[in-house]
């Protein structure tokens, strides 16, 4: 297993299950999504989506600060690993989500949102995009 998914596990224990582990939940992370980064934070993300469904929002905010936290600790080395693995695996997909969308603004700043504009906007429409400037006018 990967230190930080052994760092992120130890942070969230609450959210990780054994591959083993006979129950079935969908919002752990489970212990082969701990073997890369990418998935340890596209199982993140789908974490975070979960918890936002839910309604625990306090929750979904300490997993998106602590994915932040670790991102900006590593800014000395972008490109990296982990930088592409929380903005692609993780970032990307508040864009493919348009329930998240609504919260977009208070999930990042207008300067993180410009930062990480690329990642928000992959794939999406003119008019998809446009709205997701208009949350930051």
């Amino acid at each position: 297993m990967l230190e930080e998914a052994k760092e992120l596990i130890a942070r969230f224990p609450d959210l990780y299950r054994s591959f083993d582990d006979p129950k079935e939940e969908p919002d752990v992370i489970r212990s082969y999504d701990a073997n890369n980064l990418m998935g340890t934070y596209l199982a993140v993300s789908d974490l975070f989506q979960e918890l936002v469904e839910s309604g625990n929002e306090p929750r979904a905010r300490e997993l998106l600060s602590y994915a932040k936290e670790k991102l900006y600790a590593d800014r000395s080395n972008w490109p990296s690993d982990l930088s592409t693995a929380i903005i692609l695996g993780f970032f990307e997909n508040f864009g493919h989500t348009q329930e998240l969308w609504k919260n977009l603004n208070k999930w990042f700043s207008k300067s993180e949102y410009k930062e990480f504009q690329d990642a928000f906007d992959y794939l999406l429409e003119d008019d998809q995009k446009d709205y997701l400037r208009s949350l930051y006018a």
